[in-house]
């Protein structure tokens, strides 16, 4: 067995020993907390008392918030100690965007124009942008990170944006860097990049994609147009339990979130496991209020375009209430 199999396997067990639960699937409640604390104030990110902090029942030891106004990134370094384990562990979570309505309307203009290190592979640029507005500072911060706590297992989380944003990270550290990251997990994320990107991302990265029934940032954007696929694994959840389903290894499973195509919910996008995420949930975990009335009401769709006509007129009206 070579020495880098063998730093990987021994990785592994490391990240087994201090996260709860079993595999992959099971984390993502736990690591979902850090994509939710990426939207919450430096105060009560400082304090370790924002709700998705709260919930994480972790001890912090280290946190760095990273920011760029320009690009509307934001990126949260911290290591903590998980329940029940002396040994730390490391999460990069990414926010998502603060302009969810603007965002989601131009999600349909995107192409897959940024090409990558894998044969073939492109992304979306402005993705590769967000990242790269923070990633000198990160990396300088998270080496020094890694140096402090060894032995501490890395994983990248995201929400929204911030789950496009986390996928592309991840490549760049473990096929450009070769920096070690244990697992990726991305919640209400949108497709990042073509078929090629999505097949190498997918092979070599420990990954869970996260999609919550009718959430509509998955859908987007449109796969048909442009190129764009779905990386792989998705973890499907109908409802607000914490039981999903386990999709295949595809990227686009017709029996997950792909069986929906009209009726797409922000709701649904900002509430997964029955808990807000977002400014909203920093404080409390109540759901987010009428958005699924003003999910009712966009059904009525505007002649031409239902589809298109569907999803602004809930956005307008989720993101106003």
């Amino acid at each position: 067995m070579g020495i880098a199999r063998l730093s990987r396997l021994l990785l592994l067990a490391a990240v087994a020993s201090v996260i709860p639960g079993d595999g992959l699937d099971e984390h993502s409640f736990f690591y979902y907390q850090f994509a939710g604390s990426s939207y919450c104030t430096n105060a009560s990110l400082a304090a370790w008392n924002c709700t998705p902090c709260t919930l994480s029942n972790t001890t912090l030891l280290s946190l760095q918030v990273f920011e760029n106004d320009r690009s509307d990134a934001r990126a949260v370094l911290a290591a903590v100690k998980p329940p029940g384990s002396d040994t730390p562990m490391i999460a990069l979570s990414w926010r998502g965007t603060e302009t969810l309505e603007n965002w989601i309307e131009n999600l349909e203009v995107l192409r897959t124009d940024r090409n990558m290190s894998c044969a073939g592979c492109t992304v979306h640029s402005g993705f590769y942008k967000v990242w790269s507005s923070l990633a000198g500072r990160i990396l300088y911060e998270l080496g020094r990170l890694q140096q402090r706590y060894p032995q501490a297992p890395l994983t990248i989380v995201g929400h929204s944006l911030g789950g496009a944003v986390a996928t592309v990270m991840a490549y760049v550290l473990v096929f450009d860097l070769q920096v070690n990251v244990s697992s990726v997990y991305t919640y209400g994320s949108p497709r990042v990049g073509n078929d090629a990107f999505a097949a190498a991302f997918s092979k070599g990265m420990r990954s869970v994609r996260v999609t919550h029934n009718r959430d509509i940032v998955p859908h987007l954007p449109p796969d048909h147009l442009f190129g764009f696929h779905h990386v792989a694994r998705e973890l499907f959840f109908e409802n607000s339990s914490r039981i999903g389903q386990r999709c295949d290894g595809t990227g686009e499973d017709p029996s997950c979130s792909r069986r929906y195509a009209i009726a797409l919910s922000v709701h649904d996008h900002l509430n997964y496991y029955g808990q807000t995420i977002g400014e909203n949930g920093c404080g409390d975990s109540r759901l987010l209020r009428n958005t699924s009335a003003a999910d009712a009401a966009a059904k009525a769709a505007p002649p031409g375009d239902p589809w298109l006509g569907e999803r602004r007129a809930a956005v307008r009206r989720a993101t106003s209430a």
